[in-house]
């Protein structure tokens, strides 16, 4: 039977039960035990675990990656949090030169359960460097999972993801997802590679749509604002950042000839661009691609300066319209800083 909770309570709910299953599992990371608790999701984990299981660190990134990875290569699974995915760049060293590459330095006589929450996001006033989402900065490095987690079964999933793999595991967690409510089922299949999941088309699919993350919402609203118009579009959600999904792709996309690839980051060089790339070279060449990403700019930090930065419904519903030739288009919105009913401060 499943459950429905937030995204934040299904992240804390997932700490809890590694912790639970593992006495050694421990969890570490700037605000676990502040009063905010990472946005709710360490929340009680203190009152149950204890300060040597769950515990705050200087702010030094690079030192406590070190401290994580050292403690997972002992055998302690550790999930550490950084708040911002901007400061874990102080940490790339211990992840890239350290975590990806130990098992494979000593013939794999060591696993690496290490796990790091990346939490990207927005709110008003966080402007270029508080608002950066280094995705295929991550997906580039072997040795390394990246998951792109959406609904709070994906978060669920992605926690748990510790108990089945070998390899250090990098989170990229948007932290409007921690508002987002949905069921979570116990995963009863191996989490060794997170599959990804397709959202059908009712008839047969125009545009086939490849997208991850927070902006699998944008195409969900976006499939149904084209369906008002008479098109109908299917979404395959990438679950993890891994040339694994490409296959599937390519079988979807067989039918269509079309893709639309969707990202809330940058396009030049990035994990988009692989996608296509890969079309490009195996035989679909022929196929109309596009995508929809961030401007190549930093992202602005007054909110009248953000109206079609950020992927949005009628970015991408406007993209699939331009594929396929019609001579008619959606109008921009005005640029939202926030979920509804949430007042998200530069934090």
């Amino acid at each position: 039977m499943s459950e429905t909770v937030t995204g934040a309570q299904a992240v804390r709910d997932s700490i809890a039960g590694v912790m639970r299953s593992n006495s050694r599992a421990m969890t570490f990371g700037l605000g676990a035990n502040d009063p905010g608790r990472v946005f709710g999701t360490t929340t009680n984990l203190l009152e149950e675990f204890g300060s040597e299981r769950v515990f705050e660190g200087p702010t030094s990134e690079l030192a406590m990656t070190g401290v994580g990875v050292g403690l997972a290569v002992a055998g302690f699974p550790v999930i550490h949090s950084h708040q911002r995915m901007d400061f874990a760049l102080l940490a790339m060293d211990q992840l890239v030169n350290s975590a990806a590459k130990w098992k494979f330095m000593f013939g794999d006589q060591f696993k690496v359960p290490y796990l790091v929450r990346m939490i990207i996001g927005r709110g008003w006033g966080q402007g270029p460097t508080h608002s950066q989402n280094l995705e295929s900065w991550l997906a580039h490095t072997p040795g390394l999972r990246v998951l792109v987690p959406a609904t709070p079964q994906d978060l669920s999933d992605s926690i748990y993801a510790i108990q089945d793999t070998e390899d250090p595991i990098v989170v990229i967690e948007h932290r409007w997802l921690h508002s987002v409510s949905g069921p979570v089922l116990e995963s009863g299949q191996s989490l060794n590679f997170l599959s990804p999941v397709h959202h059908g088309a009712s008839g047969e699919a125009e545009v086939t749509i490849v997208v991850w993350g927070l902006a699998t919402f944008d195409c969900l609203s976006a499939k149904n604002r084209l369906l008002d118009l008479g098109i109908d579009v299917e979404i395959l959600q990438l679950r993890e950042l891994d040339a694994i999904n490409f296959e599937k792709i390519k079988q979807l996309i067989s039918a269509s000839r079309r893709v639309l690839v969707v990202s809330n980051s940058w396009g030049p060089a990035s994990f988009a661009d692989s996608v296509l790339a890969d079309l490009a070279t195996s035989g679909f060449s022929d196929c109309n691609m596009s995508r929809v990403v961030y401007p190549h700019s930093p992202e602005p930090t007054a909110l009248n300066q953000l109206k079609g930065f950020h992927v949005s419904d009628w970015r991408v519903a406007n993209a699939v319209l331009e594929m396929l030739g019609k001579d008619m288009s959606l109008n921009p919105e005005l640029p939202v800083d926030q979920p509804a009913g949430y007042n998200f401060g530069p934090f």
